[in-house]
């Protein structure tokens, strides 16, 4: 008898430890990563709610439903737009899914199931079939995805929190079983999705703010915090590879839906999953002063770059949206005073729509400005008037998509080498540009890239250089840092902002003189812009900003 206990509670004490770990999850939260994001309502689709990649077309299928219809937009990872098409309302538009053993689009739609074929994803009103699905017992589904290899179709079901699993059989729908989520805790889940890295299914409990990846069984075997990417109304998850072109094509990485909602835009955002090393390089920085772009006569509701033009000692501006608002008084380029005075405008609209950062060669008196629609640098040299964005300027451009940059945010002129430097916003990379005989894109130019999304950085959003310490300095907006590096890219210290607004967009960083006139000449700051709310978000905003930052 003695023994038969002594047996029986072995077997017990052998099975805490099992028994424990998976009902109280003992596994390492990871901090998810956001390494980009697109804002949708540039394409139409202001509200993303639905998300899918297909890839033999290498496409996201981004979602938003409207009355009586839903609408598609085709986007690659890389922001290239690809036209919509629409189909009938789908009421349950997150489920969207691409089926790679059908070769189909899914979704669910009720106590239906609606598809369409591949083939016809190019129309723009393709054919759907329905099939009636009332079967499964659906009471929220809010997620859906494929095992590529068997075809069987994963449903969560969030009211009911499970996640039903239909097997594939011939396209039909098949007997269901369930997969029990009584494992990753009380909260909203949403979104589901299959990571081809390692087979688990992903879903958002998005009042835990966690991301949960679990197996077949419903154990949890990797939590990731999803806090810091500050999602305002997740709705869908999906895998595709990383668009960073410079990655493997095997990484891939976690593409969000966020509707947004309010004063904040809808997006796609793009989540790293894998482990990230901090640095203890950092300092915090002081603000020295605050101007108001919509203060300076011809307004600058969307600043988004910044330079400095020694011989004249003003800032130029350049702002990348206001000719799309009501407000716009034929002007995108500004010089401003350090103490915040407008003294002229200029456009670039005979060139280029889009100029989102701005920099400047003082022997040559040009002024460089990247365009992230066109993909290229343009190179404007005055003409007898003296001033940059008038009509007797004469323009040049460089490409940037030929040295491998398809999303140039910000360009600066570094005088010492006579180089240029081109901040590249979704692959965070900066390419470095050697024009061989001072001529740039003749064909002869030499260009060399280097990474700085490994430093933590989300989106390459604006690049300055420091000529005192001579280095590189990237802005990035999402982290609302300034990272300063070396010319080849080797990391020397990470700047914080002390800026703790809640819309903030820094888009530019440059360095000039300080403000205060009885500071020594040699004395620098920061200065950097804030687009602040975007105008896809508020039509009529008009809150762009200058931040003067005390250089530590």
């Amino acid at each position: 008898m003695n023994l038969r206990l002594l047996g029986l509670l072995l077997v017990f004490l052998l099975g805490v430890p099992t028994t424990l770990s998976a009902s109280t999850h003992r596994v390492a939260i990871v901090q998810a990563v956001e390494v980009g994001s697109m804002l949708t309502g540039e394409f139409g689709v202001a509200r993303p709610t639905g998300l899918a990649y297909v890839p033999s077309r290498n496409v996201l299928l981004v979602a938003e439903t409207g009355p009586g219809r839903t609408r598609l937009l085709r986007l690659s990872p890389f922001e290239d737009a690809a036209g919509t098409l629409r189909v009938p309302k789908i009421s349950n538009p997150s489920t969207i899914a691409w089926d790679p053993v059908h070769a189909r689009l899914t979704a669910v739609d009720g106590r239906k199931r609606v598809t369409v074929r591949s083939a016809d994803l190019s129309k723009k009103a393709p054919a759907t079939q329905r099939t009636h699905i009332a079967g499964l017992g659906l009471r929220d589904a809010q997620g859906a995805t494929f095992d590529p290899r068997s075809g069987a179709w994963f449903i969560l079901d969030s009211r009911s929190r499970v996640v039903v699993r239909v097997p594939s059989a011939d396209g039909e729908v098949g007997r269901p079983s369930r997969i029990s989520l009584s494992r990753v805790g009380k909260g909203r889940l949403r979104g589901l999705a299959r990571n081809p890295a390692d087979g688990l299914l992903y879903l958002a409990n998005t009042e835990r703010r966690r991301l949960f990846a679990i197996d077949g069984s419903g154990r949890v075997r990797k939590t990731f915090d999803i806090e810091g990417a500050r999602i305002r109304n997740l709705r869908a998850l999906v895998f595709a590879p990383s668009a960073d072109r410079t990655d493997s094509p095997r990484t891939q990485h976690l593409y969000i839906a966020d509707a947004g909602g309010g004063r904040l835009a809808g997006r796609v955002l793009e989540l790293s999953l894998a482990r990230h090393v901090g640095h203890s390089k950092a300092v915090t920085a002081t603000l020295a002063r605050t101007i108001h772009t919509s203060k300076l006569g011809t307004p600058a509701p969307d600043p988004a770059g910044i330079t400095y033009d020694e011989a004249t000692d003003t800032l130029v501006i350049s702002d990348s949206e206001v000719d799309e608002m009501s407000l716009y008084r034929g002007a995108n380029l500004y010089s401003v005073t350090r103490a915040g005075r407008l003294v002229a405008t200029g456009t670039t609209l005979a060139f280029s729509r889009e100029p989102t950062g701005v920099g400047f060669d003082p022997r040559a008196g040009a002024l460089y400005s990247s365009d992230d629609v066109k993909d290229k640098v343009f190179i404007t040299q005055p003409g007898p008037d003296g001033r940059h964005g008038t009509s007797d300027d004469s323009v040049t451009s460089m490409s940037t998509f030929a040295y491998g940059s398809r999303d140039p945010e910000g360009v600066e002129f570094e005088p010492d080498s006579g180089h240029l430097f081109i901040c590249d916003g979704s692959g965070k990379e900066v390419y470095r540009i050697d024009p061989v005989n001072g001529v740039f894109g003749d064909g002869n130019d030499l260009a060399s890239h280097f990474d700085v999304g490994k430093y933590g950085i989300r989106n390459c959003e604006g690049i300055g250089s420091d000529p005192q310490r001579k280095t590189l300095l990237v802005i990035d907006d999402y982290e609302r840092k300034i990272f300063e590096l070396t010319r080849s890219g080797e990391l020397v210290r990470i700047v914080t902002l002390p800026l703790s607004y809640t819309d903030l967009w820094l888009a530019g960083v440059t360095v000039a003189p300080t403000s205060n006139p009885n500071d020594n000449p040699k004395a620098m700051s920061y200065w950097v812009v804030d687009r602040h709310v975007d105008n896809n978000a508020n039509p009529n905003e008009n809150d762009g900003r200058i931040y003067e930052i005390l250089r530590p």
